[in-house]
């Protein structure tokens, strides 16, 4: 091989174990084994924050729900805020998720930051989350197109708490004034009535969960967290984290049952839209809806419009990786390919030198 056949292998042979470098990375990446989750663990790097358009944190004022209910205000406040007790430092996320196993079951997991409470171990309302799954939009056509397909919601009191899938009502439900919640809420096992077109299910009894193990709600300080007593005065008003979680099987079951997409399979990789509120009752939104100053008023826009929604995100609540590690290793499949044929081809168009003249 010439010198100059020689430098250009060696280049395309850096350039390929560069890139595929790059694809041996993402693939060990997708198939780090996925956190356990404690759910009255600290947030450390298993919960990130929900994300609004701008690539900031969901925040959300102090005291806007409907009926002043502290323990259904969304709560989560700039850096440098002042008002407060104390005056945080970076921003305060209102709204996180996780993703991981918990007693050995892939499980989705959100936490609330609410305003504060008494010393009571529940709740006292209600707290949901609306679901867009970006591969069952209605339209396609739109990849920022936004519509809830699912609703979870927990509805915790003195007597226990328990988590219902819920599906919507027959209005466009792509906003907080055309969305309802039908009154059939139901659990993991799902079945549809007669009445499929308006997203109207038989009642099943809901998922009751367990204090620790898939909820949890505890004072923000019990995590490590900083309180920020909204009156200001002795912090004696703790903020609360409410955490739940909810199997990917119970969901992926959910889902298709609502949608009637029984090719549907929840996993790591989904992408996901989330709009989250808080109410009095399990069918209603009443009291405060998460990143939005009260409750919109009546002719007010879609939750997207609104910036009620987060952007599209796996399950961790970390935008999916771009490239992808399929279509890295595509390219580098190319790659390579070019690399030996290259090759081949400068090796067929170099000719043998021959010896000439006589030999003595």
């Amino acid at each position: 091989m010439s010198k100059a056949g020689f430098q250009v292998f060696h280049a395309w042979r850096k350039a390929v174990i560069g890139l595929l470098t790059v694809v041996w990375g993402q693939m060990a990446l997708a198939q780090t084994t996925p956190p356990v989750i404690n759910v009255a663990g600290a947030n450390g790097t298993v919960f990130n924050s929900w994300l609004k358009a701008d690539g900031t944190p969901f925040l959300d004022p102090v005291k806007d729900n409907q009926t002043g209910l502290m323990r259904a205000d969304f709560m989560g406040i700039a850096a440098g805020a002042t008002g407060f007790s104390s005056v945080p430092t970076s921003n305060v996320a209102s709204t996180l998720m996780a993703a991981g196993t918990i007693g050995g079951a892939d499980s989705l997991v959100f936490r609330y930051r609410m305003t504060d409470t008494s010393s009571q171990t529940y709740l006292g309302s209600s707290v949901s989350v609306g679901i867009s799954f970006k591969d069952l939009v209605l339209a396609p056509t739109d990849p920022l197109y936004k519509l809830i397909q699912i609703y979870v919601t927990i509805d915790s009191t003195n007597k226990g708490t328990v988590l219902f899938f819920q599906g919507g009502g027959s209005g466009a439900n792509d906003g907080p004034n055309t969305t309802t919640v039908d009154a059939g809420a139901f659990a993991a096992t799902v079945n549809a009535d007669a009445n499929a077109t308006n997203n109207v299910y038989t009642q099943a009894a809901p998922l009751t969960l367990t204090s620790g193990t898939n909820w949890s709600y505890q004072a923000v300080t019990a995590v490590g967290e900083t309180n920020y007593d909204r009156t200001a005065t002795n912090g004696t008003d703790i903020n609360q984290y409410v955490t739940f979680a909810v199997k990917f099987s119970d969901l992926n079951n959910a889902v298709r049952a609502i949608t009637g997409n029984t090719s549907f399979s929840m996993g790591y990789t989904s992408e996901m839209a989330f709009v989250g509120w808080s109410s009095t009752q399990v069918q209603a939104i009443n009291q405060d809806v998460n990143g939005l100053t009260g409750l919109p008023v009546a002719g007010a826009g879609t939750w997207s419009s609104l910036g009620a929604f987060t952007e599209y995100v796996e399950a961790s609540g970390l935008k999916k990786p771009i490239p992808e590690a399929s279509t890295v290793a595509q390219v580098g499949a190319l790659l390579l390919i070019g690399l030996a044929g290259g090759y081949y081809r400068r090796r067929k168009s170099v000719a043998p030198v021959r010896a000439t003249g006589a030999i003595n």
